[in-house]
């Protein structure tokens, strides 16, 4: 429950940013958008923290929409096709470790480095047409 309350609060505070770019004034700061949003939101703990990491899932989950009927299957895209199932079946945790992702597909965990190191390749090579 702490991790959906945690993961809600970065959305929350990603709506606010979004919603100052569009409709704040000008010459606002990033002190003022901070102060604002724990005024109107009451937050009191850190928002960039690990559970950050969990909005770089939507990448992945995009990609493999765009990728799977793809007929050469590596490693890189079945871990995408298991962490996309996960998240979408409820297959997905969080622990002081990392993430897990589990499925009928099978299973791959990652530290937070080697998640956001993972997420940044996948990203490049889909860039580039080599996934």
């Amino acid at each position: 429950m702490n991790d959906i309350l945690a993961i809600n609060a970065n959305l929350k505070y990603i709506e606010f940013i979004l919603n100052l770019f569009d409709n704040g004034e000008d010459n606002i700061t990033l002190a003022d958008i901070r102060l604002k949003f724990r005024e109107n939101f009451k937050m009191i703990h850190p928002l960039l923290n690990q559970n950050f990491g969990i909005l770089r899932l939507l990448p992945i989950v995009l990609i493999r929409e765009d990728i799977k009927g793809s007929p050469n299957k590596n490693d890189d895209k079945k871990n995408i096709m298991i962490i996309r199932h996960a998240v979408c079946h409820n297959g997905f945790s969080m622990s002081e470790k990392g993430y897990k992702f589990s499925c009928d597909k099978g299973e791959v965990e990652f530290n937070y480095k080697d998640f956001v190191d993972f997420v940044h390749r996948i990203e490049n090579l889909f860039h580039n047409n080599s996934l």
